[in-house]
């Protein structure tokens, strides 16, 4: 499954959008503390984030799917992403 397939699959699952905002924050903030990545690591990748979800809110980024806005994240932050969204499909699983 490729990252857009995975975040279509998160969105379908919690389609309102604080919904949606709370399971990627906590699931990134879980894999966060595992100790893998340093805390600017971190910093960075939580900036390129919020930054790319503020660039959709005012109209800098125009896409008609949100799952493919994650295409636009780069190196480190795209590959925690991906992870935030394994994690979190996992634990769908888990509960079913």
């Amino acid at each position: 499954m490729n990252l857009v397939e995975k975040f279509e699959r998160l969105i379908k699952k919690y389609p309102k959008p604080e919904d949606f905002m709370d399971k990627l924050v906590a699931g990134g903030a879980l894999l966060g503390a595992s100790g893998y990545y340093t805390p600017e690591e971190l910093i960075e990748m939580n900036n390129d984030v919020w930054g790319l979800f503020g660039k959709m809110v005012i109209g800098k980024i125009n896409v008609t799917n949100m799952a493919e806005a994650f295409l636009l994240l780069e190196g480190l932050t795209r590959e925690f992403i991906e992870k935030v969204a394994d994690f979190l499909l996992e634990n769908i699983e888990r509960e079913k």
